[in-house]
């Protein structure tokens, strides 16, 4: 009885510094809303770029380990360029460059919520980026 659970702490702790040192990664996420929420905090916390790519899910397909390192992609899955855009104002960073793509410019509905963000929001914009 002894030696097993002698064999089990000796296992246990090997697996434990396995962990610590080898540090495996998860990257699997559940959903898509948890994969947006994952690229946010990621964004607002870590990692600021001076190039930003806000879009909607065609940009959030891409591969971003093309990408160069000074670029970061605010892109959301089943989002629009302004949820990314949102994010960016409210994180209080400003980004040298924003990529914006934008594959629904032509619904009314969108369109007009862009208008009104436009205007909205223009103003601060311009102050900040054409001094």
């Amino acid at each position: 009885m002894i030696k097993i659970i002698l064999l089990f702490a000796f296992l246990f702790i090997i697996y434990n510094l396995y962990l610590l040192f080898a540090g495996p990664k998860i990257v699997m996420l559940q959903n898509q809303q948890q994969k947006n929420y994952s690229f946010a905090q990621d964004f607002m916390y870590e990692n600021k770029a001076n190039n930003i790519i806000v879009g909607s899910s065609m940009a959030a397909r891409m591969n971003n380990d093309f990408l160069p390192k000074d670029f970061y992609n605010l892109s959301f899955s089943g989002g629009s360029v302004l949820t990314g855009l949102e994010i960016i104002k409210k994180s209080g960073f400003l980004p040298s460059r924003i990529y914006i793509e934008n594959n629904i410019i032509f619904r009314k509905k969108i369109l007009k919520c862009w208008i009104v963000y436009f205007i909205q929001y223009y103003g601060k914009l311009k102050n900040i980026y054409l001094h």
